[in-house]
């Protein structure tokens, strides 16, 4: 009869743990979107430094800065991001530009890096 309830234990505190590593996954797997651009995913760090928004059929654009992702990777982590919310990748040359479309949206992505971290240049409609 011990035994029974310390298994009984053991399995419900292995149930929560599991449970819990689950829903943090599912949690930092959920895209959030630029407040600039309410249509584009947003990586977390992004900062923006300049923001000029769409007028008429013309291009919006922003800049931002981000620390601590590296040059190389950034942009096809961030094509995951973009895929993963439906849109299509027109033309890549990573790891410096990204072209995209979704739905009557386009996005167009540059990466500079420097000491200071990265700098994202977005045009988009």
């Amino acid at each position: 009869m011990q035994n029974k309830k310390k298994l009984i234990t053991i399995s419900a505190l292995v149930s929560i743990v599991v449970i819990t590593i689950i829903g943090i996954y599912i949690y930092s797997q959920r895209l959030t979107y630029t407040k600039e651009f309410t249509y584009l995913p947003e990586v977390r760090g992004m900062k923006v430094e300049k923001y000029e928004k769409p007028k008429d059929s013309q291009f919006g654009n922003a800049i931002y800065k981000i620390e601590g992702k590296r040059y190389k990777s950034f942009l096809p982590k961030y094509k995951k991001f973009l895929v993963k919310d439906g849109w299509k990748i027109t033309k890549e040359k990573s790891p410096e530009n990204l072209e995209a479309t979704k739905d009557n949206h386009v996005a167009k992505l540059n990466v500079v890096d420097s000491k200071e971290g990265l700098t994202i240049l977005i045009w988009t409609k």
